[in-house]
């Protein structure tokens, strides 16, 4: 497998994209920098700011997902799991806040009663 198929599945596996053509770039020079070294690579993708924005992403989203899980007993819909991700991202509100919010839906009292 050549270097830039390499590159491309790592960074899929990652990021589920695949890099652009400037990023690519980017990426082989510091494959090459680094004896070639994939290993070397991945370490360094998975050091990227990019890299840890999009793991703390999906850890809200599974503890979103576990909130739904046990207060509604159910899967969240892409609505309102976006719309608590963002609200916890974009406006620093809680996990509390967003448990406190699931119990005052209809839903969730009309499951206690």
């Amino acid at each position: 497998m050549d270097y830039k198929s390499q590159i491309n599945e790592l960074y899929f596996m990652l990021f589920n994209e695949t890099p652009d053509s400037n990023n690519m770039e980017s990426l082989l020079k510091i494959l090459h920098n680094n004896d070639n070294s994939i290993d070397h690579l991945e370490i360094y993708l998975r050091n990227s700011d990019s890299f840890k924005i999009l793991s703390k992403t999906l850890e809200i989203e599974l503890e979103i997902s576990e909130l739904y899980y046990i207060l509604l007993n159910r899967k969240p819909d892409t609505k309102g799991l976006t719309f608590f991700k963002n609200e916890i991202i974009q406006h620093e509100k809680s996990l509390n806040w967003v448990s406190v919010t699931l119990k005052n839906s209809d839903e969730y009292k009309s499951k206690i009663s």
